[in-house]
């Protein structure tokens, strides 16, 4: 799959939104502002990354500026189904410290 999409769907404590595709440079500046505007709901985001593809650093900074906004309002970013690339990639970088992950 060549092609990035979201669907969000708010849940009583929490935004969900599910990613598919890969998170990478070609669609990370696209999503990244919608991402840091969900984490203005004033909710928990999760993430879940069942069907993501690929993420790059651009990916991750999506992550991390959902991260910083949640964090102004007393809220958490979470990732969930999170593969084995995505769980290296986010120890590797010590943003598993941040960001609650949970693996598949």
């Amino acid at each position: 799959m060549n092609q990035f999409s979201y669907t969000t769907a708010h849940e009583p404590d929490c935004v969900l939104i599910t990613l598919t595709g890969p998170l990478d440079i070609r669609f990370a500046d696209e999503f990244k502002p919608r991402a840091v505007d969900l984490a203005d709901t004033g909710l928990d985001l999760v993430f879940d990354l069942t069907a993501l593809t690929g993420i790059d650093s651009s990916g991750l900074t999506v992550f991390i500026a959902a991260y910083k906004r949640a964090s102004q309002h007393g809220r958490r970013v979470r990732l969930v189904a999170v593969p084995p690339f995505v769980a290296r990639i986010m120890t590797v970088t010590s943003l598993d410290q941040l960001i609650e992950v949970t693996h598949r």
